[in-house]
């Protein structure tokens, strides 16, 4: 009886944890790399307004297209892992409300911002921040620990650009610095817009447009640690949605308005709108080279345990074994 009693009791607590888990059922990270059988998941990848879009679009074999609420998203793989690509919008409202949306309507396996930001760090280089701050709630929210080993991984031998020409300028700039992506540190996301959401403008261009041009082109100074490695407006909304649906996330913000100016601007906004598109490329290159380090897990010796650990999210353990490999 007691051998019967306790089949009985396991067969409740299983059927009562496939309920759970079919009620808000995330995939798995290897369940968006393409050359998994059965691959069947995306990582999406966001960013606020056009120019950041488009460098992500220049990394993006894209396969599909799909409209929603007058904005394209774009469907495809970047280094070899499907992606959904689109634009938030500027603001923590719209970041929310798109990442909501895409988490409502496709198998996300986890969530990646790619844009601009200020910072300390020298310009051009690209943040990976270990967590963000939304500063109107004071709410904190850490980036999934993988994603944030395989940022450093790609930051090894990451190519970014050191080179612009900025827009109003015909002449090229060259930064004395070695771009660098920089991983750790806390960033934060503003709120300018006081709880509602900004407006894009279709003829705003590649800043306050709605969304990238067509056609889309083909493709340091130490901080203080009690600074915001990066300061936007809206990496800390996507973050508490993912969070709140327990999805993966990670921001990469390349840096416009920093340290290394060769022009000598006056910060922020002169900075950035010289040094944005350098800046949203850099972003772009450092997500696919993250994407890419995502990919080869496939590839890799233990390939199968790995996945199996991302799925049951011990992410402690995949990322001592990925250590290992």
């Amino acid at each position: 009886m007691r051998s019967v009693a306790t089949l009985l009791l396991l067969a409740a607590l299983l059927s009562g944890t496939t309920a759970a888990a079919g009620e808000a059922t995330v995939p798995g990270l290897c369940d968006a790399i393409a050359a998994r059988d059965g691959a069947s998941a995306y990582v999406a990848v966001l960013s606020a307004f056009p120019a950041e879009v488009a460098a992500v679009l220049e990394q993006t074999t894209v396969q599909d297209r799909v409209e929603y609420d007058g904005r394209l998203i774009r469907i495809g793989e970047i280094g070899g892992v499907r992606v959904v690509v689109t634009l938030t919008e500027i603001g923590l409202v719209n970041a929310a409300a798109t990442t909501e949306y895409l988490l409502a309507h496709y198998p996300i396996a986890a969530v990646v911002f790619s844009g601009v930001a200020g910072s300390f760090y020298q310009i051009a280089d690209v943040t990976v921040a270990a967590r963000f701050e939304e500063t109107a709630t004071g709410g904190v929210f850490d980036a999934n620990p993988v994603l944030l080993a395989l940022a450093r991984r790609a930051a090894r031998d990451v190519d970014l650009a050191r080179c612009t020409v900025p827009p109003n300028r015909t002449e090229m700039v060259c930064f004395r610095h070695e771009p660098r992506m920089r991983v750790g540190g806390t960033g934060q996301s503003a709120d300018p817009f006081g709880g509602n959401a900004g407006m894009c403008d279709p003829a705003g261009g590649p800043v306050f447009g709605c969304d990238a041009p067509e056609p889309i082109p083909a493709a340091a100074r130490p901080g203080k640690s009690d600074q915001p490695v990066a300061e936007d407006m809206e990496t800390a909304a996507v973050a508490r949605v993912a969070t709140a649906h327990d999805v993966p996330w990670v921001g990469l913000r390349g840096v416009s308005d920093g340290a290394g100016d060769p022009l000598g601007l006056p910060g922020f906004p002169a900075q950035f709108f010289a040094y944005y598109p350098i800046s949203a490329h850099n972003a772009a290159v450092g997500a696919a080279a993250l994407l890419r380090r995502l990919a080869k897990i496939a590839d890799g010796r233990h390939a199968d345990d790995v996945c199996d650990l991302l799925a049951a999210r011990r992410w402690k353990r995949a990322v001592r074994r990925l250590h290992a490999r």
